[in-house]
């Protein structure tokens, strides 16, 4: 099984590393951030924006609002603890592998 999905992100590696041309260095700090994370729930807490160096809040909330636009993450507000996470779940894995 690991293989198989080992082997998707090899064939999607190309266009998975198109992102990181796409995106401005801040976005793509905050969307490698959000994949290492797998899920989080206050992006602007100091906490995470230190342990994953991204600058001020008010970067990351930029930053939140061009990924959403973009729809390279969600923010899943309907449950009770609203978090944000990678759409794309192989790009989400091919982030975790790459960096």
């Amino acid at each position: 099984m690991h293989e198989v999905a080992f082997s998707l992100l090899k064939i999607n590696d190309n266009n998975f590393f198109q992102y990181k041309n796409f995106l401005t260095e801040a976005q793509w700090s905050l969307l490698c951030a959000i994949a290492k994370e797998e899920q989080i729930f206050q992006p602007t807490a100091r906490k995470f924006i230190q342990k994953h160096k991204l600058g001020t809040p008010a970067l990351v909330k930029r930053g939140l609002d061009a990924l959403i636009k973009k729809e390279l993450i969600y923010h899943n507000t309907a449950v009770e603890k609203p978090y944000f996470e990678v759409y794309d779940k192989y790009l989400m894995r091919w982030i975790q592998s790459k960096y």
